[in-house]
């Protein structure tokens, strides 16, 4: 399961923001699904609405949109002078969501700067680092941009800078001076921010090390997260963030372990090994994760796996889960993990129960003494263990043919992922029937692409 980076609707946003209004998104939204969006002249119409709410659905709606509403930019630009400042927000918003078709947008952006909105003149900030992109302002432009903008920056706190997209030299510097003597929320910002340079010099690393011994736990955290960010880039840090795993806080070891599962995976193993012991959670996780990095390296393959393989044991159900993920994200290189995959179908919690499943499914056929757990868990109490034990019995094909009764029985299970896995497996055991066929035929017009996908597969293997 991945994180992603994503950014929110504007009256989502400065809610973070201190001191900044609460903006309510319109009554009348409109509907961003594809067949129903609204086009660039309804946009443009509505943006020069004479109603306020309207002109707020309207910048909310192309920023939902995002680069398929440039068509836009004129009237999003004239929203940046608003009358209504939630418009003007929004619209700053709508624009970074464009991204770089937003670019001709950059000088009604810099003008939205002196907004004298603090809400406006965050989301404008954070747009045109967006807008720009490879082609910037002249570097004595948008060094007076970033001077003159400071106070707001210090201001949205870990939102405005860390969001900034570093390419120039004035930016990074502007970044590593916030992180050398900033106020907490300026060194937080800059060293979150600092993980997105495009080309880690030793000036970046050198200070981002520094930061690991902040006083503040969250600027610790954020340098080591950075620095994994930067991977093999911030190599030369791998001893720096080795010290940090006995950082007092969880949050600094945590980061750290992370890290150096990014830029030094196989090196740091014996570390890793050792993280699986840490009294909290988020670390010993964090440690499933990087030895599954380790795992990808042939040579200390067996033993990442081994670790791993420990960790199905631990006492916290969500480390247990994670590591049965890893294990299946290792595939066929942690067959040696099939037995204690197949004891974890057994747990006591769910989401461990599912991952196993999954996990096998993934290590695939060569397991073959998984194949009666993986039967009798088609008869799981939880419908997600049922589901995934059917389509982990997928992957090992007609070897799996013996659960092909609770399969049958399965198609009339109450939940309907456990009748479409059910549906779905079968003809990769090489047993087809009318009733299969007539579930796979109803899939194929599932509203879900992939279940489409999967279904015309499954009958295509049938024949």
């Amino acid at each position: 399961m991945e994180s992603l980076r994503w950014a929110a609707p504007a009256w989502v946003l400065v809610l973070a923001l201190p001191g900044a209004a609460s903006p309510v998104p319109p009554a009348a939204e409109w509907s961003v699904h594809p067949s129903s969006a609204p086009s660039a002249d309804e946009l443009l119409a509505a943006l020069r609405s004479p109603v306020s709410d309207t002109r707020l659905a309207a910048a909310w709606a192309a920023g939902r949109l995002g680069p398929s509403a440039a068509g836009a930019l004129p009237g999003l630009q004239e929203a940046l002078r608003d009358p209504n400042p939630k418009v003007r927000m929004s619209a700053a918003w709508a624009l970074g969501r464009i991204g770089k078709a937003a670019q001709p947008a950059s000088g009604a952006l810099m003008d939205a700067l002196k907004d004298v909105n603090l809400d406006v003149r965050t989301n404008a900030l954070w747009a045109l680092s967006r807008a720009q992109g490879d082609e910037r302002a002249p570097e004595p432009e948008l060094g007076r941009v970033l001077g003159e903008a400071s106070e707001d920056i210090r201001a949205a706190g870990p939102w405005g800078l860390g969001n900034l997209d570093p390419k120039t030299d004035v930016e990074i510097d502007a970044l590593l001076s916030g992180l050398r003597k900033g106020g907490l929320d300026d060194r937080r910002s800059a060293a979150q921010a600092l993980g997105g340079v495009p080309s880690a010099s030793k000036r970046v690393v050198s200070a981002l090390v520094r930061a690991l011994r902040d006083e503040d736990p969250y600027v610790r955290a954020k340098a080591g997260m950075s620095l994994g960010r930067l991977g093999k880039r911030a190599f030369p840090a791998r001893r720096a963030l080795k010290a940090a795993l006995k950082d007092a806080d969880p949050l600094g070891r945590t980061s750290a372990v992370w890290a150096l599962g990014n830029l030094a995976p196989s090196e740091s193993l014996p570390e890793m090994r050792s993280a699986l012991g840490d009294p909290h959670v988020n670390v010993r996780a964090a440690a499933v994760w990087a030895l599954q990095a380790a795992g990808a390296f042939e040579a200390r393959r067996e033993e990442a796996v081994s670790a791993i393989r420990g960790a199905l044991g631990d006492r916290d159900p969500y480390v247990r889960a994670s590591a049965a993920t890893a294990l299946g994200n290792l595939g066929p290189r942690a067959a040696s993990a099939a037995a204690a995959l197949s004891d974890l179908l057994s747990d006591p919690d769910p989401n461990a129960r599912v991952n196993a499943a999954l996990a096998l499914g993934r290590i695939g056929p060569a397991v073959a003494e998984a194949l009666g757990p993986l039967s009798a868990a088609l008869e799981d109490a939880d419908p997600g263990v049922r589901a995934a034990a059917a389509a982990a019995l997928a992957e090992s094909g007609p070897a799996a043919s013996g659960s092909a009764p609770k399969l049958n029985a399965l198609l009339d299970d109450p939940d309907p992922r456990v009748r479409e896995e059910a549906a779905l497996a079968l003809p990769a055991l090489g047993l087809v029937g009318a009733r299969v066929l007539e579930r796979l035929v109803g899939l194929i017009g599932s509203p879900d692409p992939q279940l489409r996908v999967r279904a015309a597969a499954a009958l295509g293997a049938a024949g």
